[in-house]
């Protein structure tokens, strides 16, 4: 083996290693960006909990065209969560989930809305009491 073809190897060895580590960290700071995002249906959920669906007096249609404008999100997608959002049976709702309730709580716990936090103790209440 000659001295440039071990100095191209070992080169390349630390390129890959670099390559490796720099892939590591953006991945860990994709997950950490991805962790602190609210999705789409916490959201709605949001939005929701604060009382300003009920004050756009719009039909299914134009409140989702403008909901998904203000939260950069797909009309439709917006569509589907407001369908379901006002469901009379929780357990009939992908929206009001244990997870996402949680979630949203936690927010409404971090800014001290305690109306806002009632509402969702009850909803979380109601799915409880369904297992």
């Amino acid at each position: 083996m000659s001295v440039l073809s071990s100095i191209d190897e070992e080169f390349r060895l630390k390129k890959e290693i670099q390559d490796l580590i720099d892939n590591s960290i953006e991945q860990s700071r994709r997950e950490v960006q991805k962790e602190s995002e609210t999705s789409i249906k916490q959201q709605v959920l949001i939005l929701y909990y604060l009382g300003f669906l009920k004050e756009i007096d719009l039909d299914t249609t134009k409140k989702s065209k403008l909901i998904s404008k203000l939260l950069n999100r797909h009309e439709q997608n917006i569509r589907a969560c407001l369908t379901y959002i006002d469901s009379v049976k929780v357990e009939e709702s992908d929206i009001k989930t244990k997870g996402n309730l949680e979630v949203v709580r936690n927010i409404f716990e971090q800014v001290g809305m305690a109306n806002a936090i009632s509402l969702i103790d009850k909803d979380l209440e109601n799915i409880y009491k369904l297992k």
